[in-house]
């Protein structure tokens, strides 16, 4: 992975984000207008997936949103299905460092302490202040 070049937040896309886990997922998203969405809990499967992706989709068109920029943090392999299936779906995928997220959670609130529930909110965070990585999946025999 290698940092991105540029600033990929702009009023044309919307930053969406989750926090990994093994069973469960929290996604978030902020339009580029600021609103940002409550954390929401989802589970690690299919049918959570296209719910998923149907909510992202509706907030896509009510705000005339032509990119989604999904960011995530580097957690092995737990993401990997929500990212193909993500990927199918044609959206731009970054990772954030774990220690970013980690400094930008201490000025929020002025706590330090990890919760579900304020993770994706501390991604998209990350994400706008410049500080994404590329995603780079491999695909045919490499993968």
């Amino acid at each position: 992975m290698k940092s991105i070049k540029g600033k990929i937040v702009s009023e044309k896309n919307m930053i969406v984000t989750a926090d990994i886990g093994k069973d469960k997922h929290y996604g978030f998203w902020r339009c580029p207008d600021g609103t940002d969405l409550k954390p929401f809990a989802f589970r690690n499967d299919g049918r959570e997936f296209q719910e998923f992706w149907e909510r992202i989709s509706r907030a896509k068109n009510v705000n005339n949103i032509e990119e989604i920029v999904f960011g995530y943090e580097s957690t092995g392999s737990h993401a990997e299905q929500f990212v193909q299936f993500l990927l199918a779906r044609g959206v731009h995928l970054v990772q954030v460092n774990p220690m970013h997220t980690k400094r930008v959670r201490g000025v929020q609130g002025n706590s330090p302490i990890k919760t579900d529930e304020k993770d994706p909110k501390v991604i998209a965070d990350s994400i706008a202040l410049g500080q994404p990585l590329t995603v780079v999946v491999p695909e045919g025999p490499a993968a």
